[in-house]
């Protein structure tokens, strides 16, 4: 690499009115640092819209925002082209390393090599020259899954041995696993400290109750001391509160009170809850005023098998006396608690009772075994590993970057796969068939409504379709600029098919569509089209309103008719005399009785008649007009008004063509685009091409139906 440092030059290239840098080979990318953002074409963009593999673009994205920005580009090419050697792998976009390639003098470069020598010798393949992006892939796979993955965790399950894969099955089950990279779960180095840790500290606890020195003062009762001391404790509370109502009882004789005896509440009768709290909270047994317990009388039943049972196991074994006497004073209560104060003390200095439910002989078993020092062995091991794992990562990124980069930057700093025609730029998904027309240029939109906002600065004719390849898959929106020919049948709910760039078919159906000229013919066509709908529509509502008055009309005459014809028949055959009437007055002065139908027929009649002839007679000095003038005079007059309106319009609709880019279609995508990508004439071929027949076909032109319908006579015979 180091010759081509020498050398720093940029060509820039012409792609519809953008100037470009070329990159053709990877030596075009030598001096990349040296070129500033603003000659970038894009200088950000979002991984999900570009078609590449997806390990390459999490390589890239390496503050992990979904983003792709020129610092991390340059970052990656200069990482590459210190590791490699040759760069014609880079020029190529192989996904095959060859060894020789990777310059063994950089510090990186002796690490990947070294990882390649290792996973070429797993696979059986020691000496071989190359390596592939698949077997590296599959090599990492196989270590993934195994104990020895570079993470340091050794699942249980994945350990053979049967002693090893025990202790570690222990350790689990004490003091917990860790997940694995693989996400499972196994045994770390810090977990097998804490257990040894755990176990050796319970041991050298037990040890104190097994030493001659201290056995007789822990273990007053001996192997019965644990049961003894449980019961005692069970009892500590309400014997307590016992000898305090008898202090309590004393000192009232003394003092000459009487000591109040509380009664059983009436709710212990009906509610056994509060029973069973009336029975904890009353003493053990009477209190007296002498402070003494007597266990052969009469005791509270809530606490009398435990008293008896304290008298039997405790007090009797420690003192023989109490066989004979078996009362219990103060005194002798606080000289039994003082005798199990040692074992109380030891009870709270215990540890490891984690481990503890694994008993003392496996703990012992285990810890005078080397198995704890061959599972830490094998962690360090794999730990190991996890470094040439991380050569190996390292090693894929290499050949991901040695088949990705040239054309990621074909289509980052330069868009030259835009503009070649053999050739599909990388965020584009394929090719919509619609309307018996192709359209190459399709993009991926999230979001149709924020996306049309910015898209429509483009001055683009654009559908937005909803892509689905079945009910089942997840669908998808698409943007299309039609950028050639007119708009045709081209609207909301029409359906085509989009055939991706990995041979995949998918239906699709125009969801929205923003409104802008796709040609001349279109742009000079609009503000006509335009008045030409207003003059419809007004047409349209004075014919509306006339059909209604008429209906009217027709509906209100048919009524009188009806009305009249009811009443005649109606009318009895000899009307009973009418009383004379006053002679009415005289009828007010009103407007005129509307006229009948048939006046109405005969004013509507002579109205038309006046209005042809109004209209013929204009005809007529029109056509006189004309005929007095020069025929030069008639066009020239014609050509200058054509001229006067159209004129205007077409340098509007030629400036709206002109004003047509794809960097805001790519912008309201996430990209920050730097260069106006205006859509010249070649390029809107380029995008939406005709389409060609196959080379050899024979276009039969005449017409199959009027064949098929015959002649006159023809039909005519048939007839019969």
């Amino acid at each position: 690499m180091q010759g081509l440092m020498g050398k720093r030059k940029f060509t820039f290239v012409n792609y519809g009115g953008s100037y470009q840098l070329r990159i053709e080979r990877a030596e075009d990318l030598v001096h990349l640092d040296d070129l500033d953002d603003p000659f970038w074409m894009a200088t950000s963009a979002p991984i999900d819209q570009l078609r590449c593999d997806r390990v390459a673009l999490e390589h890239l994205d390496v503050n992990r925002n979904g983003r792709i920005i020129s610092g991390e580009l340059r970052r990656t090419r200069r990482w590459l082209f210190a590791v490699l050697r040759d760069l014609q792998g880079v020029t190529e976009g192989r996904d095959l390393l060859r060894l020789e390639d990777v310059d063994e003098a950089h510090e990186d470069g002796a690490k990947l090599l070294a990882a390649a020598h290792r996973i070429l010798a797993n696979l059986d393949r020691p000496g071989s020259p190359t390596i592939s992006l698949a077997e590296i892939r599959d090599t990492k796979s196989i270590l993934a899954k195994g104990a020895v993955n570079g993470d340091g965790i050794i699942p249980p399950r994945a350990v053979s041995e049967p002693e090893l894969r025990s202790l570690l099955q222990d350790v689990a089950r004490t003091v917990g696993t860790v997940e694995g990279v693989d996400g499972g779960r196994g045994v770390d180095a810090a977990r097998l400290d804490r257990f040894v840790a755990e176990a050796e500290a319970l041991l050298a606890w037990r040890s104190k109750a097994t030493e001659h020195e201290t056995r007789d003062l822990l273990l007053p009762l001996g192997e019965e001391t644990p049961a003894g001391h449980e019961l005692l404790e069970r009892l500590r509370g309400p014997i307590e509160r016992y000898f305090k109502l008898c202090a309590l009882l004393q000192l009232n004789e003394s003092l000459g009170r009487r000591t109040a005896e509380p009664t059983s509440p009436a709710t212990a009768y009906t509610s056994e809850d509060e029973l069973q709290r009336y029975l904890e909270l009353a003493p053990v047994a009477p209190p007296n005023a002498a402070g003494e317990l007597r266990l052969d009388a009469p005791l509270n039943p809530h606490y009398a098998r435990d008293l008896r049972a304290l008298l039997r196991e405790v007090i009797q074994p420690l003192r023989p006396a109490a066989r004979v006497t078996p009362v219990l004073t103060r005194e002798g209560w606080d000289e039994l608690l003082a005798v199990f104060a040692p074992y109380e003390q030891w009870l709270a200095t215990k540890a490891g009772a984690e481990v503890e439910p694994l008993g003392l002989r496996r703990l012992r078993a285990i810890l005078d075994s080397d198995l704890p020092a061959r599972a830490r062995a094998m962690m360090d091991g794999d730990l190991a590993v996890g470094k040439e794992l991380a050569a190996v990562r390292d090693l894929e990124r290499l050949v991901l970057m040695q088949r990705w980069l040239l054309e990621l930057c074909n289509n980052f700093i330069s868009f030259r796969n835009m503009y070649e025609p053999s050739l599909r730029s990388i965020f584009e998904i394929g090719r919509l068939v619609i309307d018996g027309r192709s359209f190459h240029f399709n993009l991926r939109v999230a979001n149709v409504d924020a996306h049309k906002v910015i898209a429509a600065r483009s001055g683009m004719f654009l559908l937005y379709s909803e892509v689905s390849a079945s009910p089942s898959d997840e669908a998808f929106t698409m943007v299309t600029p039609v950028t050639s020919r007119d708009r045709g049948n081209l609207g909301i709910d029409k359906r085509g098919v989009l055939l991706d760039l990995d041979g995949r078919q998918w239906e699709v159906r125009v969801v929205a569509v923003v409104e802008n000229p796709i040609s001349l013919g279109e742009a000079i066509a609009a503000p006509f089209r335009r008045m030409s709908n207003l003059l419809t529509s007004a047409v349209d509502r004075l014919s509306t309103r006339s059909e209604k008055q008429l209906e009217t009309t027709l509906s209100k005459a048919t009524g009188s008719v009806e009305d009249g014809v009811l009443k005649g028949m109606k009318r009895p055959a000899e009307p009973p005399p009418k009383p004379e009437d006053p002679p009415p007055p005289a009828p007010p002065e009103a407007a005129p009785a509307p006229p009948s139908l048939a006046g109405r027929t005969r004013d509507v009649l002579l109205t038309g008649g006046v209005t042809i002839a109004a209209i013929g007679s204009s005809l007529a000095f029109i056509t006189r007009t004309l005929a007095d003038l020069q025929l030069t005079r008639t066009l020239t007059a014609i050509a200058i008004g054509l001229l006067v309106v159209l004129v205007p319009v077409v340098l509007v609709a030629l400036l709206k063509l002109y004003r047509r880019n794809l960097s805001a279609i790519l912008e309201a995508s996430g990209w920050a685009i730097n260069a106006r990508l205006r859509l010249t004439r070649g390029l809107a071929k380029m995008l939406a091409p005709d389409p060609v027949h196959p080379e050899s076909f024979e276009r039969l032109r005449r017409d199959l139906i009027r064949q098929a319908l015959g002649t006159k006579a023809q039909r005519a015979r048939a007839l019969r």
